[in-house]
């Protein structure tokens, strides 16, 4: 019964560096283009193109992320800008506004 008892120790590392929380933000615009599609009464399987203004912090984890988000949403393509306008979202603190069609 000793050996089924013994103590196993895990080490962690919880810092995040800049690689996750670009996968992070990632995966928060591909949940809002995601509900822009529902909103949109748009199908599973429609390709969309997406139109995204934000700040830099977002648009640099797009660009890193790029294949993976339009993978996800089945975007033909992401056009990227930095006019932001008053109707934006905040992801991680940062602005965003997308477009879809």
């Amino acid at each position: 019964l000793g050996d089924v008892y013994k103590r196993q120790i895990v080490s962690l590392d919880i810092n995040l560096d800049e690689v996750l929380i670009g996968e992070g933000i990632s995966r928060d615009v591909i949940r809002l283009i995601q509900n822009l599609r529902r909103e949109k009464n748009l199908d599973v399987s429609d390709n969309i193109d997406i139109k995204i203004n934000a700040d830099e912090a977002i648009i640099k984890a797009i660009q890193d992320n790029y294949s993976y988000i339009c993978t996800q949403v089945l975007a033909n393509k992401i056009e990227l800008g930095n006019d932001i306008d008053n109707n934006s979202e905040k992801i991680s603190g940062y602005n965003i506004s997308i477009n879809i069609k």
